[in-house]
């Protein structure tokens, strides 16, 4: 349990749920983002409330925190399906706090008697595909110039801006002393 209370500086797409215990009079701050008493509760001295969300379990239905865990979230079925019973058991208020609410600092949360830690789940890491393009258009190869001794066309380019200028100046220079 305490490795997933501990934050990672490089840590993306998790979640951690923790129930709120409080009653109803004392959740306006959480819904309100109020940052201070969302760390608070959480034994932090930060917490960005932009990636910290204070749902009631009521407002979710018909769907559940799972269903909005995997619905409105995105997180694939199989990260919750060990806690989906759990999950759907809650009632009251939930804090929802993603990875980047601790601002890519290192933290350790230390849940108050406020909070219930419920778990943490995970998007699944999605690596690149390196497969070979099968486009016609991907086909060939990256050449320099043919002949070393050609230059590149903006050299040339390059050039004849410059000489233009040159025969420019030449031009201004005899309306001037002439």
């Amino acid at each position: 349990m305490t490795d997933d209370l501990t934050v990672s500086p490089h840590e993306t797409g998790v979640v951690r749920i923790f129930a709120l215990n409080l009653p109803e009079a004392d959740i306006a701050p959480f819904r309100r983002g109020d940052c201070d008493r969302i760390g608070a509760v959480l034994g932090l001295d930060v917490v960005d409330h932009d990636f910290v969300e204070t749902l009631k379990i009521e407002d979710l239905q018909p769907i559940g925190l799972a269903g909005y865990l995997t619905e409105g979230i995105g997180l694939p079925p199989e990260a919750i399906l060990a806690d989906r019973g759990k999950l759907d058991a809650l009632g009251g208020h939930v804090l929802l706090v993603h990875s980047n609410a601790f601002g890519r600092r290192e933290a350790a949360l230390v849940p108050t008697a406020e909070v219930t830690y419920i778990g943490t789940y995970r998007e699944p890491q999605v690596l690149p595909s390196f497969d070979p393009l099968t486009s016609g258009s991907a086909e060939g190869t990256l050449e320099g110039p043919a002949d070393a001794s050609t230059p590149p066309a903006r050299n040339r380019g390059l050039k004849l801006a410059m000489a233009v200028l040159v025969v420019l100046a030449l031009i201004a220079l005899l309306f001037i002393t002439g």
